[in-house]
């Protein structure tokens, strides 16, 4: 398993940014931020670098990683931040974008309790 986290808390402004962009940013709860409304913490960080094709499950909800920025496994490695982006789209948005296509909505399995993986 290449990451296996849980979420712990979910911002207020999420679920309205999720449905703008079909993005969230992610961050390890032991990392303060002034911008906690608009993240999702969560507690395990990855152990090894994620590539293109691996699976990442969130609660119920399967996804396939189709695009990774440049910078994802090192800002991952060094300060557990990254972006989730649910567009489908294969380019990534920003240096630090996991690109996601698969079946789910994000919309219901980001929530408080629910576990991350990677295989």
């Amino acid at each position: 398993m290449k990451w296996n986290a849980v979420i712990t808390e979910t911002g207020s402004e999420v679920m309205g940014l999720l449905r703008a962009s079909n993005q969230v940013d992610f961050r390890p709860n032991d990392r303060p931020t002034d911008l906690a409304d608009y993240s999702v913490s969560y507690e395990g960080r990855p152990s090894e670098d994620l590539k293109k094709g691996d699976r990442i499950e969130i609660g119920s909800s399967s996804f396939r990683i189709v695009g990774l920025g440049a910078n994802v496994n090192e800002k991952l490695q060094t300060r557990g931040t990254c972006t989730m982006n649910f567009s489908e789209k294969h380019t990534p948005a920003t240096p630090d974008s996991i690109m996601l296509s698969g079946i789910g909505y994000p919309e219901t399995c980001i929530k408080n309790g629910a576990k991350i993986s990677v295989k």
